[in-house]
């Protein structure tokens, strides 16, 4: 669990990190390397768990050594898939981390959204939709590690 009290806010207790794969974690169906190592510290704190229409057919593969639950979704409703796995989390403390259009209802289900621009943009719902926008996944990644980084972006 991450704790971090957000002045204006609440304190969040998040236990629970929702990642989109293509343009989000991965370039091209691939995971760089500083990625996996951020992620696999993260997954000492919160459950990691991937949802993914995986356009480029290498989200098992380029997950299978890490602490993160993959879910490959049907192929229509992906959008309505990611927002419901989140309404299903019991409890508060979900983070949602993407970057494309089938991001958008999964951001308004998470207690925490972070849109990543990444190499492939980000779409405009999925960023108006967000609470936070950074550059990279490690940029994502980083914030969750050092939590304290949150109330600056994040204070009301």
């Amino acid at each position: 669990m991450i704790e971090v009290e957000i002045p204006g806010r609440r304190t969040y207790q998040f236990t629970h990190a929702f990642f989109d794969f293509n343009g989000t974690l991965a370039v091209d169906g691939i995971i760089p390397e500083q990625v996996k190592r951020l992620l696999a510290k993260l997954a000492d704190s919160l459950e990691l768990v991937l949802l993914t229409a995986d356009t480029n057919h290498s989200a098992r593969n380029q997950c299978g050594d890490l602490p993160i639950a993959v879910n490959v979704l049907e192929q229509s409703g992906q959008k309505q898939q990611k927002a419901m796995i989140l309404q299903q989390t019991a409890g508060q403390g979900k983070i949602a981390i993407g970057n494309g259009s089938l991001d958008e209802d999964m951001f308004l289900e998470a207690d925490l959204a972070i849109c990543i621009m990444g190499e492939e943009g980000c779409s405009l719902s999925a960023m108006l939709a967000s609470d936070i926008l950074v550059r990279t996944p490690e940029d994502a990644i980083e914030l969750l590690l050092h939590p304290n980084r949150l109330i600056s972006t994040w204070r009301t």
